[in-house]
């Protein structure tokens, strides 16, 4: 499969579809829309919210930074948006968290995958994420915003087309 791809690839550009923007990618797309004054929306983080616990409520509260970062997998990590305080005798603290970088991998973690504490934190014995929420930009609307070439996954956005006009009817009045 990746042959064919590669293959219709060098076609696409070999032929000068390029230059066209329904075939447009990358770069190209790019100084399309740059002709156009329309710039690439820029990608943005995913969100969820984390919630930390203790086994044994503390006599003390507990402060989790701002920063603090978590991880599913070592490969993709999330941040804490905010500083946050485990109020003395609580067992958990919910707060909002941000992806570090921008990516679609991030977008498709499930409710509850998110469950290692990379900053350590004294007292914090576990941690796991509660939602799971895609960033505005890439939610479906019913109509695209007007000044983007594509989006952050690098899919074109295509103009709406025209109504469907009526069939042009000469009559005579004769």
């Amino acid at each position: 499969m990746p042959v064919f791809v590669a293959l219709y690839n060098s076609l696409n550009d070999a032929g000068g579809r390029q230059t066209l923007l329904r075939y447009a990618r990358g770069e190209v797309l790019d100084a399309i829309g740059e002709r156009l004054d329309v710039n690439r929306l820029e990608g943005t983080p995913a969100k969820t919210t984390m919630r930390f616990s203790v086994s044994t409520p503390q006599e003390k509260n507990i402060i989790i930074p701002k920063w603090t970062k978590v991880t599913p997998d070592s490969d993709h990590y999330f941040a804490t948006d905010e500083i946050a305080v485990l109020q003395a005798g609580a067992y958990s603290v919910e707060m909002p968290t941000s992806a570090v970088s921008n990516g679609t991998e991030v977008q498709r973690l499930r409710t509850g995958t998110i469950t290692t504490i990379v900053d350590l934190i004294p007292y914090i014995e576990s941690v796991t994420n509660l939602t799971a929420k895609r960033p505005e930009a890439m939610t479906a609307s019913p109509t695209p915003p007007r000044a983007t070439t594509a989006s952050a996954s690098g899919s074109v956005w295509h103009p709406p087309r025209d109504p469907p006009r009526a069939p042009n009817r000469l009559t005579s009045t004769g």
